[in-house]
């Protein structure tokens, strides 16, 4: 179509929708995370959405990995350590998504695994390190937010 293929289409499509839904409504994901503070979600929703365009349609290709592998970091973290209010994670079945709490994890791991293949750069097993560790940082990130507001709303 463009010179992009299908798989960057569909990320585009998805990560793109998703991410403007932070931007623009982030109260409605986050009744899901109350712990991740209000301020976070436009910057998530930036990030979600910028980095399939900077892969797909830019020669910024490296920058828009970093940016998807960081996001998709805190995804996962978010579904399988940060807790709600009551103390339980979405993949715990008592999150407010019940026992479809698996499905998050199931899209974010098969959406981590498509920017993989899309990476240039994941030829050998040492280059394999580079998208853990950028998802390492989007970990840490999504689980200092989580801190930070359980403090704000402690005093």
């Amino acid at each position: 179509m463009f010179g992009i293929s299908t798989m960057e289409l569909v990320l585009l499509g998805v990560l793109g929708c998703s991410g403007i839904q932070k931007i623009v409504a982030p109260k409605d994901v986050q009744e899901l995370w109350p712990r991740i503070p209000t301020w976070s979600w436009p910057i998530c929703g930036a990030v979600e959405a910028l980095g399939p365009v900077l892969f797909a349609l830019t020669p910024y290709k490296r920058l828009g990995f970093f940016l998807s592998y960081g996001y998709m970091g805190g995804v996962l973290s978010c579904i399988c350590i940060i807790q709600n209010h009551d103390g339980h994670t979405i993949i715990s079945g008592k999150s407010p998504l019940g026992k479809m709490g698996f499905m998050p994890l199931l899209f974010a791991t098969l959406t981590t695994y498509a920017i993989t293949t899309l990476d240039d750069d994941i030829t050998t097993t040492s280059s394999m390190f580079k998208p853990i560790v950028y998802g390492l940082l989007g970990s840490a990130y999504a689980i200092i937010c989580a801190n930070y507001e359980g403090k704000e709303k402690k005093k």
